[in-house]
This record gives structure tokens, C-alpha cells and sequence, in this order.
């Protein structure tokens, strides 16, 4: 029990300072390895959202994260802007689309799609749509194609519109 309440404070406290994101009021998995250098710690919120907090020791873009999320099982839906830095990954994406084709300007955001995947992302906070399967994979080299479970944890977030 100590030990959640630390857990949750320091986390509480991480993510505060690097992005504006909600509280956490449930640890549902910890230290979850996604590769050989990176980590994530999955919790709930008080409105029963589920979110990935990750953290690598190695540079990584948003496009590893969604990646090593989908090995892992998790459907991302947002992923959040660093802390004071609204829009960033378009900002950044926009940038490196510039530098890609110089005089152009990007039309749509669909123009950006490929550039958001180049972005350095760590750490990251990422809001989870759904658990594929009910069943949270990690990443161990010893297992059959490098993934093997790690728990079992049913989640879908479902969106309902009232007329």
C-alpha cells in the first residue's frame, strides 16, 4: 500500500513536470519493458482514462512509441505536447517538412503525418484507446518473437454521442 502511494506521487510529480496531464488515481502496471532502453508505466486517472507514461534511456520518436505500443498491445489515441509547448509535434513536423521541401508550405495536416513520426518523444504521455485482447504484452528477447504477456487487463474506451 506505502509503496502505490510513493509510486503515485512520483509519478504525479513526473508528470507535472513535463506535461499538463490529468492525475493519476490507479497504477495498473509498472515498469513495463518496451525495448532494451525503454519503459512504461500504465495508470488510470479519476475519469477511468488509461494512459502510457513512457520513458527511454535512448533517443526516441513518437513514431517508436506508437510502434512499441502496438507490440505491446495498446491502441494509442492522443499523445500528449510537452509541458508550455502547445502544438509541438506540428511545429517540429512542420519544420522538418520545410527542410524536406524547401518553398513549400504543408496544405493539410496530412502533409505531416510522416514528419510527426520523426519527432524526439521522451518521455511521453500517451492516452490508450483500448487493450487488444485484454492482454498487456512486454518486451523480453528470451521469448518467441521478442514479446510475451505481462497481464491481463480488460480496457476499451468507448465514445458515445447523444442526440
Amino acid at each position: 500500500m506505502n509503496d502505490e502511494i510513493i509510486a503515485l506521487v512520483s509519478l504525479s510529480h513526473d508528470l507535472n513536470n513535463h506535461f499538463n496531464a490529468p492525475n493519476p488515481a490507479e497504477i495498473i502496471a509498472d515498469k513495463v519493458d518496451l525495448s532494451r532502453s525503454t519503459t512504461m508505466l500504465l495508470f488510470m486517472d479519476q475519469q477511468d482514462n488509461l494512459f502510457a507514461f513512457i520513458t527511454s534511456k535512448a533517443k526516441t520518436t513518437l513514431g517508436d512509441i506508437r510502434k512499441m505500443l502496438l507490440k505491446a498491445n495498446l491502441i494509442p489515441i492522443k499523445f500528449f505536447d510537452p509541458k508550455n509547448k502547445p502544438n509541438h509535434f506540428d511545429q517540429i513536423a512542420t519544420e522538418l517538412f520545410k527542410q524536406a521541401y524547401p518553398g513549400m508550405k504543408p496544405v493539410s495536416n496530412k502533409d505531416l503525418i510522416y514528419y510527426k513520426t520523426l519527432v524526439s518523444c521522451n518521455p511521453a504521455l500517451v492516452e490508450i484507446k483500448n487493450i487488444r485482447n485484454g492482454i498487456i504484452k512486454s518486451f523480453d528477447t528470451n521469448a518467441k518473437n521478442n514479446w510475451r504477456p505481462y497481464k491481463k487487463f480488460n480496457y476499451s474506451k468507448v465514445k458515445v454521442e447523444l442526440e
